[in-house]
């Protein structure tokens, strides 16, 4: 394990990770703030708002939908009545509107926010997102799992650490 991925799971304060190969960061403008949905994500996007008031930087809150296996369909009764288009849709327009409305109320707190809200696997769509909106820092919580449970369930914010341009 990673001495930055053990630090991150026992500090209660928020920590900025820099892999070595990323670019310097010389200001913060735009700031990308991945949510789940989870009480952690809403710390995260508080954290992100107060660096946004004192930097001026525009936010953008993802909401990240991951596509459902097709061989869940394949296994599933024959009673199902959606499809895995039809659950991704939904997913994907109820993940709008969540971003949608945290944006709104961020723009009412005279923050420049945008919501954006997106299929495909969380840590390289959060990664890549970053890229595309020329972020210059990305703002997520993380559940600090370790161990057996860190080992099954993995680390998505590890992931976009390893993954990412931008600090995390």
């Amino acid at each position: 394990g990673s001495v930055a991925s053990d630090v991150v799971s026992k500090t209660p304060i928020p920590l900025v990770i820099l892999r070595a190969d990323s670019r310097a960061v010389t200001e913060i403008a735009r700031i990308l703030v991945p949510l789940d949905g989870t009480t952690a994500g809403a710390l995260a996007l508080g954290l992100a708002k107060r660096l946004a008031d004192a930097t001026g930087a525009q936010l953008t809150v993802l909401q990240v939908i991951e596509p459902i296996p097709a061989s869940f369909y394949a296994s599933a009764s024959s009673k199902l009545r959606f499809t895995d288009e039809d659950w991704e849709i939904a997913a994907l327009a109820g993940a709008r509107e969540y971003v949608g409305q945290l944006a709104e109320r961020l723009q009412a707190r005279e923050v420049t926010a945008t919501g954006l809200a997106t299929i495909g696997d969380v840590p390289t769509t959060i990664a890549q997102t970053a890229l595309d909106n020329s972020a210059d820092l990305i703002v997520m919580s993380t559940r600090g799992r370790t161990g057996p449970a860190r080992a099954v369930l993995g680390s998505v914010a590890d992931a976009v650490v390893r993954q990412a341009q931008p600090p995390v």
